[in-house]
């Protein structure tokens, strides 16, 4: 799903000094690893499939 992987992001403590920002995603594995082959399919959902 385009534009749902953004999770949350952080300044660093440090930041006035650094500028560091975190950030944290998920990524579906499927797309990761399948897009652009013949095994990608736009309907598959990667994380109910290892349950």
């Amino acid at each position: 799903m385009a534009g749902s992987w953004f999770k949350w992001f952080c300044l660093d403590p440090n930041f006035m000094v650094n500028g560091y920002i975190y950030l944290h995603y998920t990524v579906d594995r499927h797309h990761l690893m399948k897009f652009g082959t013949p095994q990608y399919n736009a309907n598959t959902d990667d994380v109910l499939m290892q349950q």
